[in-house]
């Protein structure tokens, strides 16, 4: 299960860059190790990735995740893993953003 990385409401007042996390939660054979890596996104541009605005589509805001790969150790069954998913948005980044929600969606690949 997913649990979705979600900035709240980003003022374009504020200097300071927002992060926050999501989470991915799963279970792997234990002991053996896994890799979790993210793709780019629905709206990477000039090796971004992007939130696009839900009302105004034309608007973006960059994001990044503070890590692309995430590994560890599986602990069986009946012993999910959660792994925690940071994200950073620069506050000159969402400074001068339209108003409203903004959104992506990543495909997270786990291998085993």
């Amino acid at each position: 299960s997913a649990a979705e990385i979600n900035f709240n409401n980003l003022t374009p007042t504020d200097t300071s860059d927002k992060t926050a996390s999501g989470s991915l939660t799963f279970w792997c054979t234990k002991d053996q190790p896994y890799t979790i890596s993210f793709n780019d996104g629905q709206n990477l541009s000039g090796g971004k990735r992007r939130m696009r605005g839900v009302i105004t589509t034309t608007a973006y805001i960059p994001y990044d995740l503070n890590s692309t790969t995430i590994t560890g150790i599986g602990k069986g069954p009946a012993t999910p893993v959660t792994v925690q998913i940071p994200a950073t948005v620069k506050a000159n980044d969402y400074r001068n953003a339209a108003l409203g929600a903004y959104k992506d969606t990543l495909t997270v690949t786990l291998q085993n």
